[in-house]
């Protein structure tokens, strides 16, 4: 969260930003741009003038939106959702203009300290610190912990967020 907060404060311009913070901010006028909405009853089968109509306002709205400064939606970006999966977890670093790739190898841990999880809350694994697998995952998670502290650091550092 700390992260995104300093990116919005750095007032970055929207077109000097990486272009994934620049979608991040953008996110909420390309969920309208996807959304569908109510047909245009003179135009029943297709819909295609509409389309073009609402392509031709997303440009509008981009090019008018190329000066102004990134403003990463905290609460979507930061987000874990339910639970901290890997789809999550990548979902979050490439909408922070984070590189993912280095994170891919801890997948698998998350997806188990999950399941782990899962079982302790429905009462399938009680005796957690007698368990090998929660000391590996723990260990696992930490170094992840580690890495993306490492890795905003550097962005931070860097300006690893502008384009």
């Amino acid at each position: 969260m700390q992260y995104a907060t300093t990116i919005n404060d750095c007032r970055i311009a929207v077109s000097d930003a990486k272009q994934t913070l620049s979608a991040a901010t953008l996110s909420e006028r390309f969920k309208r741009h996807r959304s569908s909405d109510v047909g245009d009853p003179f135009d029943p089968s297709g819909n295609r003038a509409r389309q073009v109509e609402r392509d031709a306002a997303l440009i509008t709205d981009i090019l008018a939106l190329q000066g102004t400064p990134v403003s990463l939606p905290i609460n979507l970006v930061t987000s874990a959702d339910s639970n901290l999966t890997p789809t999550v977890l990548r979902r979050n670093l490439v909408s922070l203009g984070l590189e993912d790739s280095e994170f891919i190898k801890y997948s698998h841990r998350l997806e188990g300290l999950l399941s782990l999880r899962n079982r302790i809350a429905h009462g399938e694994n009680a005796n957690l610190p007698s368990d090998p697998n929660y000391w590996n995952f723990e260990t696992k998670i930490f170094d992840l912990c580690e890495e993306v502290m490492r890795t905003i650091y550097e962005s931070v550092r860097d300006e690893k967020y502008r384009a």
